[in-house]
């Protein structure tokens, strides 16, 4: 598993996990939040065609 995880930019190292930004299908964004004093990093998962300026 440590070398699948090494191959993945966003640190995924479960089977089938999505490895890249692919065009059309989906956008990954990383996402970094604070929760009483602790750092919680995340990706999202956004549809390719997500209008994050929307405010929807």
């Amino acid at each position: 598993m440590a070398e699948a995880a090494d191959q993945n930019p966003f640190g995924l190292i479960y089977q089938n996990a999505i490895a890249k930004n692919d065009p059309g299908k989906v956008n990954i964004r990383p996402v970094e939040y604070s929760v009483e004093g602790k750092k919680v990093a995340a990706n999202l998962y956004l549809r390719a065609d997500f209008d994050e300026k929307s405010g929807k």
